[in-house]
């Protein structure tokens, strides 16, 4: 539909260049109907009826207001829980079409789901759920300021078969490893046979507690004392009663990451990936190695007993190259030197262990960027901000002040034309605004777990009444109109403290209205489709509310 204003537009062109004959130059339709978007037939259609509409002497073409904007269709909760509970889109958007009739084409329904403000929520509710949403989801940089305030634990197997000391099949080793955050020493190792229990854990800690002395320029340098906090994983042996006992002990916070969120403890999932690469890759019985069209693997039959490291060989050359090779001498590419010359260069005051302890945005610039985990990438610098969490992986526009001479603090970020906030380099972000990024998180994750909840409802509910009908085929949308029924029958408390005394002479109160957020269509209620309950039952229980319970057998 043409807009109001280009029809007035269009005319006006068209009737300046009007003949004495009351007829139009084409190239004057032609022009107008350029201004308009349209064709010339079509101006002469606006014409026509505007020489009608003035000769029966009412308002013509000219008269026409502009259209009133069409309100958007908008993605609400129970829309996304439509599409939780739906085992594909077009199923969802089936079941919307349904029971709303304002739902709009399926292409438009994807464009709506695809353009939802929070982005991280609709890509999670369309499938996969929390681990969708942990992967679209921001994480914050983790900037430690000095040695010991963070350790980061892990455990990896490791991909060499090698004798064991008990036995002659072949295994692989666990390794568990602490390292520090900051200067990225490796505080302490261990290898098991298996995956770590609690004693390992404990161990592991206590070993990077108690410490080592290193030779540093013929000077002895001591690495070892408390963390402030240790930084791991939910493994059962992390979370056990042994290892809290002890990170108790030592005044230390231990703190688990979320699940299938190895990133938050980035630094020693990378620390283990190079150990792969530069000192279990060349050993014999290496896993990973490269192998032949036919699978054959080049660096030998693991099977083969006289090809493979002993257990205990293993065990030396792998703490020789984390102690000696990468701490000692290896250049790190994040610090620029060693990772003990960082500790040594750091002269932060170590809190020491006893034995005891031990046992138990903009303005003249602009770029266009993609948000992604750490934020938005500009220069060399992430920025970060709590509501950019909703846009991870959209592209944004990010204006700045053109201070080229000094450091950038601060970007401000558009999503389109929409200003969407003041982003921060993520290492000089407050402590409130970390607060608020993972509180934004949170929100994002209490969302998705209500709508797959409701969707886990509804689908129980669509099962109990298929079986009910014997097969009758009901929808998602009808469901949770009867829901909003049972929620009513629940809370007859309420209705009944809202009635006033019948002595009086004062009317009784109305009954409540459904829920706006509840599908609904334009010729009558939401509910007049549920069985037993229509427009009038509403107003007899207002009138009654004792009559809900008359009938046991008319409750859904």
């Amino acid at each position: 539909m043409t807009a109001g204003y280009l029809k007035r537009a269009a005319l006006a062109l068209a009737v300046a260049a009007q003949r004495p004959d009351g007829t139009y130059p084409d190239d004057a339709v032609a022009r107008a109907a350029a201004a308009a978007g349209v064709t010339p037939r079509q101006v002469r259609r606006w014409l026509k009826a505007e020489a009608k509409h003035l000769a029966a002497g009412v308002g013509g073409i000219r008269d026409v207001p502009d259209p009133a904007p069409r309100k958007a269709w908008q993605v609400t909760p129970q829309v996304l829980a439509v599409v939780a509970a739906a085992p594909k889109l077009k199923r969802a958007w089936q079941e919307l079409c349904a029971t709303d009739p304002s739902t709009p084409s399926y292409p438009a329904f994807t464009a709506a789901l695809r353009n939802h403000d929070d982005n991280g929520i609709a890509r999670a509710v369309k499938g996969g759920g929390a681990r969708t949403l942990i992967g679209s989801r921001m994480y914050l940089k983790v900037e430690v300021a000095a040695r010991n305030r963070r350790w980061e634990l892990d455990s990896q197997e490791v991909p060499v078969f090698v004798l064991p000391a008990k036995g002659t099949k072949p295994v692989k080793l666990h390794q568990t490893t602490a390292l520090d955050a900051k200067t990225r020493m490796v505080m302490a190792t261990v290898f098991t046979p298996g995956p770590p229990r609690a004693e390992e854990v404990a161990a592991c800690i206590a070993r990077g507690v108690l410490g080592r002395t290193y030779l540093l320029d013929d000077q002895e340098v001591w690495v070892g004392g408390i963390p402030d906090e240790i930084v791991w994983d939910n493994a059962k042996s992390n979370l056990s009663d042994l290892v809290t006992e002890l990170v108790v002990s030592l005044a230390t916070l231990g703190t688990a990451v979320t699940p299938y969120a190895g990133w938050e403890k980035g630094k020693i999932e990378s620390w283990q990936g190079i150990s792969q690469d530069e000192c279990y890759s060349s050993m014999p019985a290496y896993t990973e190695g490269p192998a032949s069209f036919t699978g054959t693997k080049y660096w030998g039959d693991h099977t083969s007993g006289n090809q493979l490291f002993s257990e205990m060989l293993l065990i030396a050359q792998g703490e020789r190259w984390a102690f000696e090779e990468y701490n000692a001498t290896r250049i790190h590419g994040q610090l620029g030197t060693t990772p003990l010359r960082a500790w040594a260069a750091d002269n932060t005051q170590l809190r020491l262990a006893t034995q005891e302890q031990l046992m138990p945005a903009m303005l003249t610039t602009k770029h266009a960027r993609t948000v992604n985990k750490n934020g938005i990438r500009l220069h060399g610098v992430d920025y970060v901000a709590a509501e950019l969490n909703r846009l991870v992986g959209r592209k944004v526009a990010v204006r700045y002040l053109p201070n080229l001479e000094f450091e950038r603090l601060f970007i401000e970020v558009f999503d389109g034309p929409r200003w969407v906030c003041t982003a921060y380099p993520s290492h000089t972000l407050t402590a409130n605004q970390r607060a608020a990024l993972l509180a934004e998180r949170r929100r994002q994750y209490e969302v998705v777990r209500t709508a797959e909840q409701e969707g886990a409802r509804m689908r129980r509910a669509r099962a109990d009444r298929t079986k009910a009908t014997n097969g009758a085929q009901t929808t998602y949308g009808q469901t949770a109109a009867e829901f909003a029924v049972d929620e009513l029958a629940a809370n007859v408390d309420e209705l009944l403290d809202d009635i006033t005394d019948p002595t009086d002479e004062a009317p009784i109160a109305s009954a409540p209205q459904p829920d706006a957020t509840l599908p609904t269509g334009d010729e009558e209620p939401f509910y007049a489709d549920v069985a037993g309950v229509t427009e009038p039952d509403i107003d007899d229980l207002a009138a009654d509310p004792s009559a809900l319970f008359d009938d046991e057998e008319d409750l859904p």
